[in-house]
């Protein structure tokens, strides 16, 4: 969705008109959505993050009102069957989801994703001044600390009783390990982009957290086949010094999990986002918490790629990427400027990229770890 809401914002608009008109049709918005009809495979409740990241970037071409009543009703209502949430009552009961909740697939990775949605309704009833239910949802976009064993340092299923389930295993095949989503401990240690730095003060510390990303990285521990890893070799970047880490790892990403030949993705395309993450990554920037506004830097592969923004919807008429002396050995940012002026951030907000203008990168071989 951030790559149609930057890229394509016309056609972003209409498939939220669309969503919400499937909300008024059938009182829900689609889970998963196919050729016409709704399969409700897979977890969370994806179309939340959709929505309010299509608003919170400047696309206000939808009833807000009806999106507000869509996000709200199926985050909130525990009185019927809620086809989108499973488990929501006892989600909102226990502050995490069982592993061996009936009708629920995952209980840990569900809880994760769930905060993720309450996260992005929560941005976007404060943008909409819909502010009553804001704390009780930034609350609820915390509840993955309810999932972390500080004795093993892992978020990882736990019993109704509350009592850690057992067997446990980090490395566990996907296929073989209760509580997960289609991944294991280590695919879904980072898997808290509205809060790493939370994150890391249960881990001990940034320091913690990226001595244990770096492993992740290191071991081959994420799977760029899967979703919630997609945005780990991005989450150096919400630390400071270490953005460089970020540098290097997407640049390995893009050698070593996507080729030219046949079967040149790593794993499904799932509707064009793996696709989109090298688009991304290539460019120099992704989005890795989709409801911030931000896009994180990494490392561009271009010396210059100019967007042209579409001026039906957005002020600028271009947004240019200049990576001064990029290559495959310097893969480093040493220092930069947004329209001239000295730019210290490790991200760039979608505001800048709409309102045009330049952002220049002097790329080098070694580690910027001022940055």
């Amino acid at each position: 969705d951030p790559f149609m809401t930057l890229f394509y914002p016309g056609r972003q608009q209409d498939m939220v008109k669309s969503m919400l008109d499937m909300y008024k049709h059938n009182g829900w918005l689609p889970k998963w959505e196919l050729a016409g009809g709704e399969s409700y495979v897979m977890v969370g409740d994806p179309a939340v993050p959709a929505i309010a990241d299509t608003w919170l970037d400047g696309l206000h071409a939808f009833n807000k009102n009806i999106a507000y009543r869509a996000m709200t009703h199926e985050s909130m209502d525990t009185t019927t069957v809620n086809p989108i949430r499973p488990g929501l009552k006892v989600y909102l009961k226990k502050h995490y989801i069982p592993v061996h909740t009936k009708g629920v697939w995952g209980g840990m990775s569900t809880t994760l994703e769930y905060g993720i949605a309450d996260y992005a309704l929560a941005r976007f009833d404060s943008t909409i001044s819909r502010t009553g239910d804001v704390a009780s949802l930034m609350k609820r976009a915390h509840y993955y600390k309810n999932l972390y064993d500080k004795s093993d340092g892992f978020l990882r299923p736990r019993n109704a009783d509350g009592s850690w389930y057992k067997p446990f295993n980090p490395t566990t095949k996907k296929e073989n390990q209760p509580g997960f989503v289609e991944g294991n401990a280590w695919n879904y240690l980072f898997f808290v982009p509205q809060d790493p730095h939370g994150l890391a003060q249960l881990m001990g510390g940034p320091d913690q957290y990226i001595q244990r990303l770096q492993k992740s990285v290191d071991k081959g521990y994420f799977g760029m086949w899967n979703e919630p890893d997609m945005a780990f070799p991005y989450m150096f970047t919400y630390f400071k010094g270490a953005a460089w880490r970020t540098q290097k790892a997407v640049r390995e990403t893009m050698k070593q999990s996507y080729t030219t030949g046949p079967g040149g993705l790593p794993g499904n395309d799932d509707c064009g986002v793996t696709s989109a993450w090298y688009v991304f990554s290539a460019l120099g920037f992704y989005p890795a918490d989709p409801a911030s506004g931000k896009f994180r830097l990494g490392s561009p592969v271009f010396n210059k790629v100019t967007i042209h923004l579409n001026s039906k919807f957005y002020p600028g008429k271009t947004f240019t990427i200049r990576a001064n002396h990029a290559s495959n050995n310097n893969i480093y940012i040493q220092s930069a400027t947004l329209n001239g002026q000295p730019y210290n951030k490790a991200y760039i907000t979608h505001n800048a990229i709409e309102n045009g203008g330049t952002l220049t990168l002097d790329m080098g071989s070694q580690p910027a770890k001022n940055r």
